[in-house]
């Protein structure tokens, strides 16, 4: 379990953001709050194929979708998301053994996948 908390208004946040950029039609295959036990922080992470392509202007469809979305979610600071291409190797084991396709939140904590240690994660979309 990570050590700092990833509090019920960043999970809501999260999946408000998910359903903005759903509604935009921003092609994703995976989302997760990943912690990262060095920064002591949580990073939403998004699996698209867009960050292969042109992760400028994937980031500002992020970015449009956060100003787009709820009062709620312009405070999201986009500093807090990173978008990684939908081989990254968090996505890999975790979809081996549970697989959603909507956005209720799995906890997914203590695996390696190739030689990194992901301590903790909260996983609200894996492809099948």
């Amino acid at each position: 379990m990570a050590d700092a908390i990833l509090v019920t208004d960043d999970i809501e946040s999260g999946r408000l953001l998910l359903q903005e950029l759903d509604k935009a039609k921003f092609p994703y295959r995976a989302a997760a709050w990943v912690y990262n036990p060095d920064t002591e922080r949580w990073k939403l992470v998004i699996a698209t194929p867009d960050a292969d392509v042109d992760l400028q202007k994937a980031l500002m469809a992020v970015l449009n979708a956060i100003k787009a979305g709820p009062l709620t979610l312009n405070d999201f600071d986009l500093a807090r998301v990173r978008l990684v291409s939908p081989d990254f190797f968090h996505f890999k084991k975790p979809g081996q053994i549970a697989h959603t396709t909507d956005q209720s939140p799995i906890r997914y904590s203590g695996y390696t996948v190739n030689g990194v240690y992901i301590y903790d994660s909260l996983i609200y979309k894996l492809a099948a």
